[in-house]
């Protein structure tokens, strides 16, 4: 994956998809503007809920983004906090996202 997006694919947003796809955590080598992008984020959180962390601010900091990186880690028995780490400290503080985070 890192040699496709070495090649300067990583503003395409078909290939950005087909890699979160695979792997979730390939938001990592998109584009900034990509990053920015809900849809594909969200694509990528559920599939791997530690993909939150190469999302951009202003998606780590959506609740409905949080709750579904939170819940994915949850369900595939990893502890939500994997995920939590990574949203803002207004997320993080969010009764909301606490309650979902709790195991």
């Amino acid at each position: 994956i890192e040699e496709v997006f070495a090649a300067g694919c990583g503003a395409d947003r078909i290939v950005v998809l087909r890699a979160i796809q695979w792997r979730g955590v390939a938001l990592r080598f998109a584009a900034e503007e990509l990053r920015a992008d809900r849809d594909l984020v969200l694509e990528a959180v559920t599939r791997e809920g530690e993909a939150l962390e190469f999302a951009s601010k202003e998606l780590r900091d959506d609740k409905e983004v949080v709750i579904a990186a939170i819940r994915q880690c949850k369900s595939r028995g990893r502890r939500s906090a994997t995920a939590l780490q990574f949203a803002t400290e207004r997320m993080k503080n969010d009764v909301d996202i606490v309650v979902e985070a709790i195991p």
